[in-house]
């Protein structure tokens, strides 16, 4: 089945059939390796400094060396367009992965060792508990209406021993000196203020996926730190690494910062186009979404606000139980 069947068309863009929580389109626009989700990969391996971070590059490499017959397994849950996994299963031949999403990107050509499964991980992954001996996970928690109980289940099917590599992004903005921005408002000379166009998209999006309120990384870390499951000792226990990526500038002493800042004005902006849809579907009047979205390209543009989006990754340990 290709990926146009997999969709149903909303305000001109194909949304998965599987699940009404994922509120961001499944289509090509955004799988295509010359789209949003492959300009989001290339910004993640500048950032992190690889398809992981370089600190769990042992720990990486020990799990997925080949013991007997037992073919090491890796799991990427919401693996989006595919391309980190195949990445994985491409410099890792003697290793099964499995990437499970949505919807599966047709286009993308894996290796012999890596599949693609569609479902909804709300269901709960009966099948996949303590499976895998690397969960990874990008851009998945912030998604869910339960991120409480996703993250339970994402982490649960880390074998004893294994490892969970969790990444997403903030829905904070942070200016120059990195002190949270504040949401524009309509009406007032926001310039003034230092208030910021994006955060106010970003505050109006939380609205529409997280009814229940924003679960912060630091609540995501908590939950693991409070999970008896979690090896606490091994490696640091539960290890949060924040990067913070610069939106049309380079940054200040950020590595790769030129590119960096041209992929997140180019990410945000396709980012904020990909939102349109849900926005007009909940009711938003067009003409401020329209505002809305001007005002976006215009800040970013003319370069006064110098901002930051903050980007993390979250490592732990299963426990090994005696």
């Amino acid at each position: 089945m290709g990926i146009a069947q997999q969709l149903k068309i909303l305000h001109g863009r194909g949304r998965n059939t599987v699940s009404e929580v994922y509120k961001l389109p499944a289509d090509l626009s955004e799988m295509d390796f010359t789209k949003r989700l492959a300009l989001q990969h290339r910004m993640w391996k500048l950032l992190v400094g690889g398809l992981y971070p370089p600190d769990l590059a042992e720990a990486v490499a020990q799990l997925l060396k080949r013991e007997d017959d037992a073919r090491p397994k890796v799991l990427d849950v919401g693996s989006g367009s595919g391309i980190w996994i195949v990445e994985m299963a491409q410099a890792n031949p003697e290793v099964d992965f499995i990437g499970f999403d949505l919807v599966k990107n047709e286009a993308i050509v894996a290796p012999p060792n890596c599949r693609f499964i569609i479902g909804d991980l709300t269901g709960g992954l009966p099948d996949f508990q303590a499976a895998f001996d690397i969960v990874h996970a990008r851009s998945v928690v912030g998604h869910l209406l339960d991120p409480t109980e996703g993250l339970r289940i994402i982490a649960g099917c880390v074998k004893p021993g294994g490892l969970l590599v969790l990444a997403d992004g903030d829905l904070r903005v942070y200016n120059s000196q990195k002190h949270l921005l504040h949401a524009a408002v309509d009406g007032e000379d926001n310039a003034a203020t230092d208030r910021c166009w994006f955060a106010r998209w970003a505050k109006e999006w939380t609205s529409q996926t997280c009814p229940d309120g924003y679960f912060p990384i630091e609540d995501r870390v908590e939950q693991l730190k409070q999970d008896s499951g979690i090896d606490l000792e091994k490696a640091g226990g539960v290890v949060h690494r924040q990067y913070f990526a610069p939106v049309n500038w380079p940054g200040e002493g950020v590595e790769h910062g030129e590119e960096l800042g041209g992929i997140m004005k180019l990410n945000l902006t396709r980012f904020v186009d990909a939102c349109k849809p849900s926005f007009l579907a909940s009711g938003y009047d067009p003409e401020i979404v329209e505002r809305w979205i001007s005002e976006i390209q215009n800040e970013m543009e003319d370069g006064k606000l110098r901002y930051y989006c903050p980007w993390h990754v979250v490592s732990a340990f299963r426990r090994i139980y005696p």
